[in-house]
């Protein structure tokens, strides 16, 4: 008995050595290499979002909300003829606080209030860019707070470029079974580490001047200043290209 207890253990082990496993899940008869590569992809954005609306004054509360809400709805009308769908403009924020002023005996009293109307607007030809934001600033729009290039599928340019890492590593696993006499059998695990992604091509800042200071900002390369009352549209908005790079680890049975 104690014989048998003592061979036990050394069955089990040439049990396993006679099926290499992964994580010891799937057994493995083959030589395994391990491959890490970079995917990329460029893809041309297809939609634009531009954020920006009204910043005004008024002595009492309603003055206030009533002249932001008249310019606003001009703002919409003239985005509705450019072919902006209504649930393609969504509210941001509205915010309405009191102006105060010193009083000689130290005290604060209110002189008027001041109201943001924040909206963002998602442009599906983006070569209307211009337009919208030419047709905001002409109807009373004195924020431009940005402009962003996307893709209405946010995923689409990682799987175009995981579908490049896969290539690149199937590629180059190809060519390690060839050096060493073997063919590729299978995929035995894919491990992603990371995705990016970027919009080098756009323009990256503007300085839209419209108002008093300060003035808004939105992001993009080249910088220029303009003035809505001294043109008569606004400048050319390149949307550049979506840059994405992934990060795979992919291993690979080779066998004879």
């Amino acid at each position: 008995m104690k014989k048998m207890i003592a061979i036990l253990p050394l069955a089990v082990l040439l049990s396993s050595c006679d099926k290499p496993t992964i994580n010891g899940l799937m057994p493995i008869r083959g030589t395994i290499v391990t491959i890490a590569v970079n995917g990329t992809a460029k893809m041309t954005p297809d939609i634009a979002e531009v954020t920006g609306g009204i910043e005004g004054k008024g002595v009492t509360a309603k003055e206030a909300l009533d002249k932001q809400a008249t310019k606003m709805s001009a703002i919409i009308a003239s985005l509705r003829a450019l072919g902006i769908a209504a649930n393609d403009i969504t509210t941001q924020q509205v915010n309405l606080n009191p102006n105060y002023s010193w009083t000689q005996k130290g005290g604060q009293r209110i002189v008027g209030y001041q109201v943001n109307n924040i909206i963002k607007v998602k442009i599906r030809d983006t070569n209307k860019v211009s337009q919208v934001l030419d047709a905001m600033v002409g109807d009373g729009s004195n924020r431009i707070d940005g402009v962003e290039f996307k893709t209405e599928n946010k995923d689409a340019p990682a799987q175009l470029a995981r579908a490049d890492a896969m290539t690149k590593a199937a590629a180059r696993a190809d060519a390690y079974a060839t050096a060493a006499g073997l063919r590729v059998h299978k995929i035995i695990s894919i491990q992603e580490s990371g995705t990016s992604l970027s919009n080098p091509g756009a323009p990256t800042e503007y300085l839209w001047q419209q108002l008093p200071p300060p003035p808004p900002m939105f992001e993009r390369k080249t910088t220029m200043a303009y003035d809505s009352s001294a043109a008569t549209a606004a400048p050319s908005i390149p949307g550049g290209a979506i840059e994405s790079e992934v990060h795979l680890q992919i291993s690979y049975e080779l066998r004879k």
